[in-house]
């Protein structure tokens, strides 16, 4: 899993839009739990503003973990975006468990406290693979277990 970590404002949701929006573009489900805004006028507006209207990608604002499955049983997800993890009332041992029965891959959105850290789960930070920090369209890994640490920014096309 990947946490995207930033300031509230700081792009998180941005940013994974337009990443999954390019991987649902590729034929690939992706289920986008819209946990802190629901399905209303900012999730709207945002994916107006991106340009975003894609088959693949679908919408849920699941805030239980009961819900949370319930969403993930439709089937044939390849991806799914929390939105963020501290509204979710989910363990993050259920939470995980779910996702690797189903082999799916994730996209955790965080607060960052005024620390820096990942406002949620304490352990958070220390069970995913991947932390990106997020400052609007730039970011950079703070964490990868799978390669080097790297930065960039994401290209609206």
């Amino acid at each position: 899993a990947v946490v995207f970590l930033a300031n509230k404002g700081g792009g998180k949701s941005t940013l994974a839009t337009v990443l999954v929006d390019k991987l649902a573009r590729e034929d690939r489900k992706v289920l986008y739990v819209a946990a802190e805004e629901g399905q209303g006028d900012a999730l709207v507006a945002r994916l107006s503003r991106l340009e975003v209207m894609n088959p693949w990608l679908h919408f849920s604002n699941a805030v239980s973990g009961s819900e949370l499955i319930e969403d993930l049983e439709e089937g044939g997800y390849r991806l799914v975006v929390l939105d963020s993890v501290s509204v979710l009332n989910v363990g993050l041992a259920d939470l995980a468990g779910s996702l690797d029965r189903r082999d799916l891959s994730a996209i955790l959105i965080a607060h960052a406290t005024k620390e820096g850290q990942a406002a949620g789960p304490a352990r958070l930070a220390h069970e995913v693979d991947v932390v990106v920090e997020v400052a609007g369209l730039r970011w950079r890994t703070t964490k990868n277990r799978h390669g080097p640490l790297a930065e960039g920014s994401a290209m609206l096309d």
